[in-house]
């Protein structure tokens, strides 16, 4: 009678290849809800869990903002502005929220109501190097060369080593006339990046 109990606890191959067969069939079935992560790219991941942070908790400025990002990166200018402007509602006072909703304008050409934000967002920043490269940007678009060299100027003084900012320098210098202020720059930019010493070289040869 042992031996029977013992035999009779061990699953045959056969119950072992039904089991078998029944979570394959499963798991393909089913495979997108059982592995959700399996189906999405790595940036649909991410966007995933920044909504389930956001609808965790709405009120939460900065799950707004990473949020809002996520839809920058992507290209959904809408939304990132819906985001940015909760999170400011939230925290009135935030210069990362500003600065990304002025981004998001100037992606949508309304370059008017991106300088308002970014006008914002350096009233409250205490690092405002990128804001004054995205202003100077927008003054560059709209060939206000003088005030885009400003803007760039006051970025070059937080960050004096950065060679892209010397390049917008440069570009706007050459669009203003000033060619002499051009060539300094490019040369600046030549030194910190010795990676773009051929581009930048072709523009020297065009200031000649």
């Amino acid at each position: 009678m042992a031996e029977e109990k013992t035999i009779g606890a061990v699953p045959t191959l056969a119950t072992i290849a039904v089991l078998l067969i029944i979570t394959a069939v499963v798991a393909v079935k089913y495979e997108s809800v059982l592995f959700p992560v399996h189906s999405m790219s790595k940036g649909e991941y991410k966007l995933d869990i920044a909504i389930r942070m956001v609808d965790h908790n709405p009120n939460d400025e900065q799950a707004r903002i990473n949020l809002g990002w996520l839809y920058y990166n992507a290209g959904n200018y809408t939304d990132a502005i819906k985001e940015f402007e909760a999170a400011i509602k939230l925290d009135t006072g935030n210069p990362v929220a500003y600065y990304n909703l002025g981004l998001a304008y100037i992606e949508l050409g309304q370059l008017k109501v991106a300088e308002e934000q970014l006008q914002k967002s350096l009233q409250y920043s205490r690092h405002p190097d990128l804001v004054f490269i995205a202003l100077g940007e927008i003054n560059f678009r709209q060939e206000e060369y003088e005030d885009a060299i400003l803007y760039y100027e006051e970025a070059l003084r937080w960050i004096p080593n950065m060679p892209e900012i010397h390049m917008m320098l440069a570009k706007a210098y050459e669009e203003s006339g000033n060619i002499e202020k051009a060539r300094e720059n490019y040369e600046s930019a030549a030194a910190y990046a010795p990676d773009l010493q051929a581009e930048i070289k072709k523009k020297l040869r065009r200031l000649k």
